[in-house]
C-alpha cells in the first residue's frame, strides 16, 4: 500500500509540473528553447498510463527507437554524457597544445598529452624511461626488499598488491568505512618478477580480503 501511494504521489506531482509547463507564456517559451533543460517529453508514450507504469510512460517511446551502440551491452542518458564530456576535454586538452608560454600548466597539461600522443617517439624509446624501476623490481631478492620496492613504487602511482577504498559500512549503513582488497591478478603482476632466488618469499595461496575495523 506504502508502495503505490508513493509511485501515484509521483505521478501527480509529474502530471502537474507538465501542465504547469504548457501553461507558460511566451517569454518562457523562448527561454525554454534556447536553454535545453529539464524533462524531455518528446519520448512520453501517452498510450501508457503513469499510474500503471511511469516508466515506460515517460521512456517508452526513447526505449522502442534509440538503439544500442554495436559495441556496447547498454545504452542511456548518462552514457551519452560521458562521451559528450570526454569529447569536450579532448578538445580542451588539444587546444593548450598551442600554448606558448612554456611555464603554464596549459602548456604543461598540452606537453603531457603531445608526448603521449607521439607514437614514433614511444617506440622508438621502449623501455628506457622505465629501465630503472624495472631493475629495481628485478633486483628484489627477499621479503623484506619486495615490501620497501612495493612502497616506493607505490608513490609514483604504481598499483600494489593491496587495494585500498572507501564505502559503505555492510554492518553500519549510516558511516563509511576503508577497505582493503587483494587479488590473484594484482599479486601475479609483481610476485612474477621476484628472481627465483627470493627463499623468504611465504609459499601458499593468495590471502582472501577480511573486513578491518
Amino acid at each position: 500500500m506504502r508502495d503505490r501511494l508513493i509511485w501515484r504521489a509521483v505521478a501527480v506531482a509529474a502530471l502537474v509540473g507538465w501542465g504547469g509547463l504548457d501553461a507558460q507564456g511566451a517569454d518562457d517559451k523562448k527561454a525554454e528553447e534556447s536553454v535545453k533543460s529539464g524533462i524531455d517529453r518528446g519520448f512520453v508514450t501517452p498510450d501508457v498510463r503513469p499510474q500503471d507504469d511511469l516508466f515506460r510512460h515517460v521512456s517508452g517511446k526513447w526505449l522502442a527507437t534509440t538503439p544500442i551502440p554495436p559495441d556496447r551491452a547498454m545504452d542511456g542518458a548518462f552514457y551519452q554524457l560521458r562521451d559528450q564530456s570526454e569529447a569536450d576535454l579532448k578538445a580542451i586538452i588539444e587546444s593548450t597544445v598551442a600554448q606558448t608560454d612554456g611555464s603554464s600548466d596549459a602548456r604543461k597539461v598540452g606537453d603531457l598529452f603531445a608526448s603521449f600522443m607521439d607514437e614514433a617517439k614511444v617506440n622508438e624509446l621502449g623501455l628506457k624511461p622505465i629501465q630503472g624501476d624495472l631493475d629495481r623490481v628485478k633486483g628484489v631478492d627477499n621479503k623484506n626488499a619486495f615490501l620497501r620496492v612495493m612502497a616506493e613504487l607505490g608513490r609514483t602511482g604504481v598499483d600494489g598488491v593491496f587495494g585500498i577504498g572507501v564505502n559503505t559500512d555492510d554492518k553500519k549503513s549510516d558511516q563509511y568505512i576503508i577497505g582493503l582488497s587483494t587479488s590473484s591478478s594484482r599479486s601475479a603482476r609483481l610476485t612474477s618478477s621476484i628472481s627465483p632466488g627470493c627463499s623468504n618469499w611465504p609459499a601458499g595461496p593468495t590471502p582472501k580480503a577480511r573486513p578491518t575495523r
